[in-house]
């Protein structure tokens, strides 16, 4: 018996040959899946390109697992010194951190540290003042352990870098006096934020170690690099607003410029005055975001830590 089927308009009906029956349901499962493809990628949010690890080809070095995080020691690191230059890295994955650090060919090694979450989820563990201490501890006894340093090396120069919200960490680390002293230098890539007070002014008592350490840097005395987007984040201060709070508290304002950095991030401000450096684009959305991340390598090139050798 074959199957009758019969359209909308009442008194009319069609006798569709099976061939026919089979093409159109192929169809519409065409249709639906298509359907179905485009609502999944209209609804996905903007994220950062998946990443292949074989992308740290050319990055050449040891990696030691520590309580805390990940110590990498590059093939160029000259540990014939007896102060040893540390860069320490707080959030994003260490692969990442370690190709950025890697291009800049600088004579120090390398901390990265990742805690998921946002600012608090640094901030809490750091506020126990040793844990600092602990990590730098472990890092100088890695370093001897494996010969790659005198065994009377100490902890030279300190580099904090931070993308997004590792700003928590440095935050806390800052407020203790006998790390500040000790820090030379701040790399800080769309990272900290903080919230209002009164709704419309940023909470100064959150920004004040760092804008201690930007006054500091501007007459010279240490060297503190900023990078900026345009996201306005909800409820909080953005990146835009915090870097621009600084720049005010050197009794300084940022000027308009253009140019092309990094995966194609558009600069549109600068602001410059002894070691303080700050550097504004647009982009409003996450990819924009994790541009900041993935060309961390700019800034961190220009710190004061000293270069390796040349052979």
């Amino acid at each position: 018996m074959r199957m009758r089927w019969t359209s909308r308009r009442p008194g009319r009906a069609y006798n569709y040959p099976s061939w026919r029956r089979m093409l159109l349901c192929a169809v519409m499962l065409c249709i639906l899946a298509c359907s179905a493809l485009q609502c999944a990628l209209i609804k996905r949010p903007p994220e950062a390109p998946i990443v292949s690890n074989l992308e740290k080809a050319g990055v050449q070095g040891q990696e030691v697992q520590l309580n805390n995080g990940v110590l990498f020691i590059p093939d160029f690191f000259k540990g014939n010194f007896l102060n040893v230059d540390i860069v320490m890295h707080f959030h994003g994955a260490a692969w990442l951190v370690e190709r950025n650090f890697y291009q800049t060919r600088k004579n120090a090694v390398l901390v990265s540290i990742h805690f998921p979450g946002f600012s608090s989820a640094y901030r809490k563990p750091f506020s126990d003042e040793q844990l600092f201490q602990q990590i730098l501890d472990e890092t100088l006894i890695a370093l001897k352990e494996r010969g790659i340093v005198e065994p009377d090396a100490r902890v030279g120069h300190i580099c904090l870098t931070a993308f997004s919200a590792g700003y928590g960490a440095i935050r806390a680390i800052l407020r203790v006096p006998a790390y500040y002293e000790h820090i030379t230098d701040l790399v800080l890539a769309d990272s900290v934020h903080c919230g209002y007070v009164n709704e419309k002014e940023l909470n100064s008592a959150q920004l004040a170690p760092f804008m201690r350490f930007a006054q500091d840097a501007a007459a010279g005395d240490k060297t503190m690099w900023m990078t900026h987007s345009s996201i306005q984040p909800p409820g909080y201060a953005s990146t835009t607003e915090t870097s621009g709070y600084l720049i005010t508290g050197v009794g300084g304002e940022r000027h308009a410029v253009s140019g092309i950095h990094g995966r194609g991030m558009r600069l549109i401000s600068a602001f410059d005055k002894g070691n303080f450096h700050v550097r504004g684009y647009t982009g409003i959305v996450a990819i924009d975001h994790m541009d900041h991340f993935y060309s961390m390598a700019i800034p961190l090139a220009k710190t004061s830590l000293n270069p390796a050798s040349i052979e």
